[in-house]
């Protein structure tokens, strides 16, 4: 969880913020919702984590797509599969 704390801060909000920008993408894995299998228990303080961002964001006026990734018993589509193996 120490990670979470450095990998964005308020001061990276205030900066996009001064430089212009307006909306950000978080992405957030599938397990961050809904812990499953290995990640059951590693994710406990994310739902909080993830609603700091998006209150701080809120702040400064910084639009947030939470943008939910890796989700579960889906296959990755073919197209990218095959760019990934080349």
């Amino acid at each position: 969880q120490a990670h979470w704390d450095a990998w964005l801060t308020e001061a990276d909000f205030k900066n996009m913020s001064a430089s212009g920008v307006q909306m950000v993408r978080l992405p957030i894995g599938d397990w961050t919702v809904m812990p499953y299998s290995v990640y059951k228990g590693c994710m406990d303080g994310a739902d909080k984590r993830v609603q700091w961002a998006l209150d701080t964001a809120s702040r400064y006026n910084i639009t947030v797509l939470i943008d939910v990734v890796g989700l579960k018993d889906r296959r990755m589509d073919l197209h990218l599969q095959a760019c990934l193996t080349q």
